[in-house]
């Protein structure tokens, strides 16, 4: 029988450990009158280190929960600009907050990816000193009590063991199992799962948020109407139907319109989008405004969005009809109706000339335009009746031989229809598409921009709207043509059509040829004859898809020298043939003339820049009373979470549930006072001394062969010790039957105990 120990001995049983004993015979004899021992300690750091990352991993999910919905500081990421309250906090620099948010969305990032790498570390660390309590206790059953192989599965982690889980699962249950490893399994489980569902369902979208208001004037069609129907204004506004004179001049319809506008993608909603204008630009043309979806004009650019602004802008659109009529229909007292627009041109000689009657009808001092925001219809009407004679000079020159017209008696009608009102222009919330024109911006149910809009424009007040003319118009033509230039420029919201004809048919016009360039070639000298010396309006905008020419004598320009003679005649004839819609037979394929389609698109377009004129007009001449402001913000990308509800929701039960087990679990083995910090290989090689003639250092290649851990108890509780200086100083005792107490001593390694 080995000798027995002495019980103040504070060494490990030697057979079993160390092989001998002598080693130590010189240290047993000088600690023999002292017994080293201590109390049992409790390990708040645990609970410190939980509380720290259920901290970071409540942040982490919460701030991504809010950003979701709305940036810190702020009320949402866009800001309903219809909202009073909202507006004055964007206009005060709410915004700022966006950046707040970036930099707490980053930290929030940075959080996340940091309790997803501690959470399996903290759970085996939490369970393992969690572990030291459960093995403190017996159960009073004895199918709960733990046996020796149960405490060493504990010990070697074995709720993160693959091949031990699949043991368990396959029948060995009673063999390895215990109610802590299954709750640690469980926890496990619960806190490895929240990082992958977190990546499965949280993303991360691209929106706008605001940065900061620009704003610019915009034409108000009520405020200027009004402004304009003052009479103490008539002499504020210059004529300006020469200004468009020579924009009909100079436009063609393959030029780009950055005010020509469509319910769509302008180019590419045409039937002509492989026009290398339109493929160079993106602006449409005249040449495909009849092609495109609904063109209309506005005052911004082409593409001019308000990104986060729901913004309203004047629109006009127009619908032109040629019809050839009878010499009957042409208005017979159009002359002498009050207010009508009547102009006689005649000039006829012995080898030919012309005679052109032109009328609009309806009292032209009254301006069609009306002071509102709201939708408006009218109609325009030009009538023009011509009879063009060539008899030629000499009886070898044949009627019609080399002639851009042909002699006859012509009559068309021309009907301008126009609409007028507002539309919502691209932003982020319609699809950055222009809307539909509005019957009513402010009162409609298509308005819903509230507060936003009281900034754009201001309720103009509500002027007479009468016109007043100067003067009636005479038979004289020249006299006439004074008294109408004088007359019409009070007018100062002209219709377009009556803006196009007075730039087409009146002073300073190719059927007024004494007061044009021809006419001063005409009386010129034999060295200013040839070369170009002017173009006439509108020639261009009636060429066809082919862009032939439509002349032979004025287009593309008129030449010095067909000015000689009678060449003023044939000038004014081939002009004013030009709108007959006749065929002519011409020597020469490069020529082909107008056709009724090409008419009317040449109106049309003639429409396009006298509103284009009369609107930059009245930002022109008084843009404090006729405008209002325009105000957009682009923004800038940010990149915000995006979680589904399903998602928000079953990752926070997730999360609850896991920081509840783990603080409690680590509150549970804090608070419980422990005989070893953790059930670490130093523990268990202690225990493992408490059986040395079970467990000698031999040969084993798995702890499975060796049947005495299943035998073997493996909680850990209290044995008899032995008394000093009247103290009682216990022993641990593996399967002890008396449970560890805190304020108990037990015995310890000398050096171990505290003072």
């Amino acid at each position: 029988m080995p000798e027995e120990p002495d019980p103040r001995d504070d060494s490990l049983p030697s057979e079993s450990l160390m092989g001998n004993g002598e080693g130590r015979s010189s240290e047993e004899s000088a600690e023999k009158n002292r017994v080293p021992s201590d109390t049992l300690r409790r390990a708040p750091h645990i609970v410190i280190l939980a509380l720290l990352y259920a901290v970071v991993a409540i942040f982490s999910w919460a701030v991504l929960c809010i950003l979701t919905h709305r940036p810190i500081g702020a009320r949402s990421y866009q800001p309903n600009l219809g909202s009073k309250t909202e507006l004055e906090d964007y206009l005060d620099g709410a915004k700022g907050s966006f950046g707040t948010t970036e930099r707490l969305l980053r930290a929030c990032r940075v959080c996340q990816s940091l309790a997803s790498v501690l959470t399996i570390p903290l759970t085996s660390m939490v369970c393992s000193c969690a572990a030291v309590a459960f093995l403190q206790r017996r159960a009073k059953q004895s199918w709960h009590a733990p046996t020796l192989r149960q405490s060493m599965v504990l010990a070697d982690k074995g709720w993160s063991d693959p091949v031990l889980i699949a043991k368990i699962i396959a029948g060995g249950w009673k063999r390895y199992g215990s109610i802590f490893l299954v709750f640690a399994l469980v926890l496990n489980l619960i806190g490895a799962s929240i990082a992958p569902f977190q990546g499965l369902f949280v993303s991360y979208k691209s929106i706008k948020v605001p940065t900061k208001m620009s704003s610019m004037d915009l034409i108000d069609l009520e405020k200027w109407i009004t402004w304009a129907a003052d009479p103490i204004h008539d002499n504020d506004v210059a004529e300006p139907a020469t200004k468009l004179r020579s924009r009909l001049i100079s436009a063609s319809n393959s030029d780009p319109q950055f005010r020509l506008w469509s319910r769509g993608d302008g180019c590419t909603n045409s039937t002509d989008n492989s026009s290398p204008t339109c493929n160079k630009s993106g602006q449409s043309t005249f040449g495909i405004m009849p092609n495109i979806n609904d063109p209309f004009w506005a005052q911004p650019p082409v593409g001019f969005q308000t990104g986060l602004w729901q913004q309203f802008a004047p629109r006009v659109n127009f619908t032109t009809k040629y019809d050839k009529i009878l010499e009957d229909d042409f208005p017979k007292d159009c002359r002498h109706e009050p207010g009508a627009l009547f102009i006689h041109y005649e000039n006829m000689t012995d080898i030919g000339g012309y005679i052109v009657d032109i009328c609009m009808p309806g009292d032209q001092k009254q301006s069609p335009w009306k002071a509102t925001r709201k939708r408006q219809d009218f109609s325009e009407e030009l009538y023009v009746k011509m009879t063009l004679e060539w008899k030629g000079e000499d009886a070898e020159n044949a009627p019609g031989e080399y002639l851009s017209f042909a002699p006859g008696k012509y009559s068309f009608k021309v009907t301008l229809n126009t609409t007028a009102g507002y539309f919502e222009l691209p932003n982020y919330e319609n699809g950055q598409l222009p809307g539909p024109l509005l019957d009513d911006p402010d009162n409609g149910q298509e308005n819903t921009c509230g507060a936003q809009c009281r900034l754009q424009s201001q309720t103009a007040s509500n002027y007479q709207k009468k016109r007043y003319f100067v003067g009636p118009v005479t038979n004289s033509t020249e006299v006439a043509l004074a008294n109408l230039t004088e007359s019409l420029s009070s007018v100062v919201s002209k219709g377009p059509l009556l803006f196009t004809t007075l730039a087409l048919f009146t002073t300073g016009s190719y059927l007024d040829i004494e007061h044009t360039a021809a006419q001063a070639y005409h009386n010129g000298g034999p060295d200013e004859w040839g070369g170009c010396i002017d173009i006439p309006p509108l020639v261009q905008l009636l060429h066809g898809e082919d862009d032939k020419r439509v002349s032979l004598d004025i287009d593309p320009c008129i030449d010095g020298s067909n000015t000689k003679g009678h060449g003023l005649l044939k000038l004014v004839a081939d002009y004013i043939w030009l709108f007959s819609a006749e065929e002519q037979a011409y020597y020469f394929n490069y020529i082909i003339s107008p056709s009724a389609k090409h008419i009317e698109n040449a109106f049309t377009a003639a429409a396009f820049m006298a509103v284009d004129e009369w609107m930059q007009y009245g930002s022109t001449w008084s843009d404090l009373d006729t405008s209002g402001s325009l105000n957009w913000d682009l923004g800038v990308d940010q990149q915000v979470p995006s979680i589904p509800h399903a998602g928000v929701v079953l990752i926070s039960i997730l999360l609850a549930l896991y920081l509840l087990c783990i603080l409690g679990l680590s509150l549970y083995a804090a608070w419980t006072p422990r005989w070893t910090n953790q059930l670490d290989s130093f523990a268990m090689m202690r225990i493992g001394s408490a059986a040395p003639d079970r467990f000698p250092l031999r040969l084993a290649h798995s702890s499975d062969e060796v049947n005495d851990l299943d035998q073997l108890p493996g909680w850990i509780g209290s044995t008899t010790g032995v008394e000093t200086d009247n103290t009682c100083i216990s022993e641990l005792g593996l399967g002890g039957e008396t449970a560890l107490e805190g304020k108990k001593r037990y015995r310890c390694y000398a050096g171990g105990e505290r003072s």
